[in-house]
């Protein structure tokens, strides 16, 4: 699976529907979104949660590349939301680089606020 071609939109699509069905599961609702500029400019997933944005960027890969973030720096240059930008990558550690927070994909489910 590791070298497959589809890999990162599998890996992408995972983690989304799990932040779904984790939502679904403490009867919130979906409020799951993705962002595109008309430059190609994106940010995979954005949780609303109280009228708030968090803009969560998902990659497969096991070790970190800093152009990573490139979509989640736009978003922060665009918006003047006060939000955690969040990335969740493949690898085990986590990390801030900058205003924007490195998660592995096992702590995926700490973006689901409890209730």
């Amino acid at each position: 699976m590791d070298t497959h071609p589809l890999r990162g939109a599998l890996f992408e699509n995972w983690i989304i529907v799990e932040l779904l069905k984790a939502r679904w599961n403490q009867g919130q609702r979906s409020n799951l979104y993705f962002w595109r500029t008309n430059t190609g400019q994106e940010i995979d997933l954005l949780i609303e949660t109280a009228g708030q944005l968090t803009p969560v960027e998902i990659k497969s890969g096991h070790t970190f590349a800093s152009d990573w973030l490139r979509g989640l720096e736009t978003w922060l240059d665009l918006s003047d939301d006060n939000s955690t930008p969040t990335l969740i990558y493949g690898g085990e550690d986590h990390w801030q680089e900058g205003t924007i927070h490195i998660l592995p994909w096992r702590a995926t489910d700490s973006l689901i606020p409890k209730r």
